[in-house]
């Protein structure tokens, strides 16, 4: 189904990875999390050397004007002016001029190029520049829609001279399949999941009191329902309040929380009216990253109504906490992770009756086993110290090839 890694040896010489990054700390979303866990699971290995190339941008995703900021093994790269990430020509523009500079200013320092964003490869002009340097090159595909924004460029990237050095990193099945629809072959595709330390995220969660005790309408017997993340059209958060005031009508002991940030121009008049559906229904903001853990732990389930998703952070992160996720059965990674009514709960968008139905009989204690079947699944699929063996496998395997 993927490239097939042989179960060789660490490697016997220094390899230096660089990852080409938009958007770094402060900046923090799920592909970047998921960057920084793996760079962490990799660290221990004194003979892998990573660098992470990236931005000098605002905690919004604007880029900063000033010069290139190098802080341990991240340089963040500095911009003639601040660009708004809504002026998104311009942004991504100059993104794609200053970082792929940068990595050939470094190029004899690095042995392969991981790039943590499709867009450098929509760029006809960026791929000639990123496979003129003749390193072997990763890119991680987080979404189905990536083969969509890919087409363009398709015909280039799955040219002879390009594609011997070019390996895609497939978090999911369902984005594996569609990466050999695309046209990459078996021995172009590597399959491994984000990493996620559950045992200790979960820890982190239980040393915290919840943060929902001061919600004095939040009582203990609630079976509370909780979203966390940005608040923007792809996140269908009109659908997750629909289907929670329908279920209401069918339950009087079911709360929703949202935790979140308005993360898309669109969104501000159409949050003002959701917040206004409902009392049991908890708006409560954005939250710092290290206070996550508790809000999902105070909840019972997660709940996603998402239109596209890679395998996201939150998802895991919940699974991680011991809450039962509840979710599209077409998001990227359900397949993986999820097992229908064992350790979550999958829908159909076109059927929610369904899961209407079912979330009006089910009871805490059911939600409970699959909150604790979950926490055992992504133990055992997002381990981080079997996926940095995984990494590590594939980039010996890259830097031993003949181009």
């Amino acid at each position: 189904m993927s490239m097939r890694i042989s179960p060789n040896s660490p490697p016997k010489r220094t390899i230096t990875i660089c990852y080409l990054s938009p958007k770094f700390r402060p900046f923090f979303a799920g592909s970047e999390i998921a960057l920084e866990r793996l760079v962490k699971s990799l660290s221990g290995d004194k003979k892998i050397k990573t660098f992470i190339i990236t931005s000098l941008i605002s905690g919004d995703g604007d880029l900063l004007a000033g010069k290139d900021k190098l802080s341990g093994k991240i340089l963040r790269v500095g911009f003639e002016k601040k660009v708004c990430v809504e002026n998104y020509k311009e942004w991504r523009s100059m993104v794609l001029k200053n970082l792929v500079a940068k990595l050939e200013k470094h190029n004899q320092q690095v042995d392969i190029v991981y790039l943590n964003h499709h867009l450098f490869l929509q760029s006809k002009n960026c791929i000639e520049k990123i496979f003129s340097l003749k390193k072997p090159v990763i890119l991680k595909i987080i979404y189905t829609k990536t083969f969509t924004l890919l087409r363009p460029t398709r015909k280039i990237l799955l040219s002879n001279r390009i594609k011997k050095y070019l390996t895609v990193h497939c978090i999911s099945k369902d984005i594996l399949e569609r990466a050999k629809k695309f046209g990459f072959s078996q021995d172009q595709i590597f399959y491994c999941p984000n990493p996620i330390d559950a045992p200790a995220f979960f820890r982190s969660a239980s040393k915290h009191s919840s943060p929902l005790k001061k919600y004095t309408a939040i009582s203990n017997n609630d079976l509370v329902f909780i979203f966390i993340g940005r608040f923007a059209p792809q996140k269908n958060i009109s659908k997750i309040v629909n289907l929670f005031k329908r279920l209401e009508r069918a339950r009087n002991d079911v709360k929703l929380v949202m935790v979140g940030y308005i993360a898309h121009p669109v969104m501000p008049p159409i949050i003002e009216h959701l917040k206004k559906v409902s009392k049991n229904i908890f708006w409560i903001g954005k939250v710092p990253n290290h206070k996550v853990a508790g809000y999902l732990q105070a909840a019972d389930c997660l709940i996603m109504a998402s239109k596209d998703e890679g395998m996201s952070n939150t998802l895991l992160e919940a699974m991680a906490s011991g809450v039962c996720p509840i979710i599209p059965g077409h998001v990227s990674g359900a397949k993986d992770l999820i097992k229908n009514n064992s350790n979550g709960i999958t829908y159909d968008f076109k059927n929610d009756k369904v899961l209407i139905k079912r979330l009006t009989l089910i009871s805490k204690k059911d939600i409970a086993a699959m909150g604790t079947n979950a926490r055992k699944r992504v133990q055992k699929l997002c381990n981080p110290n079997m996926v940095a063996v995984k990494h590590k496998r594939l980039y010996q395997q890259l830097i031993s090839r003949k181009f």
